[in-house]
């Protein structure tokens, strides 16, 4: 797969956690059972560019802004505890890098309502 223009190629990795409380299945929110990992694996000709100026370098690990939006994603391995797939994104949606060794992210918890 070759990235063209404004794009960034990213590995997404999701490893399922190991928790050991077990809640009901209605009430578990399925982004919090597990860890993301994000790399950068390749630059558009015109992203290449941007990223030298930032600093921003092949292996890095991209934070997004919250509503970035993705434009494909390709499923490369997936089993009971981890998916791995390429996820291509413009440039301008990477707010900062985090060189971390493990990154996890973890969307705001809906709102539960009463049933009457």
């Amino acid at each position: 797969m070759k990235v063209l223009g404004n794009y960034v190629l990213v590995k997404q990795t999701m490893t399922k956690k190991v928790s050991q409380v077990i809640l009901p299945e209605a009430v578990k929110d399925n982004k919090d059972n597990f860890i993301v990992e994000l790399e950068i694996v390749q630059f558009g000709n015109e992203a290449e560019k941007k990223a030298k100026e930032l600093g921003i370098k092949v292996g890095d690990s991209p934070i997004f802004a919250q509503h970035a939006q993705f434009q494909g994603v390709k499923l490369i391995e997936k089993d009971d505890k981890k998916t791995v797939s390429l996820t291509i994104v413009h440039i301008e949606e990477i707010i900062a890098i985090d060189n971390e060794a493990k990154q996890e992210i973890s969307a705001p918890k809906p709102e539960m309502k009463a049933v009457k």
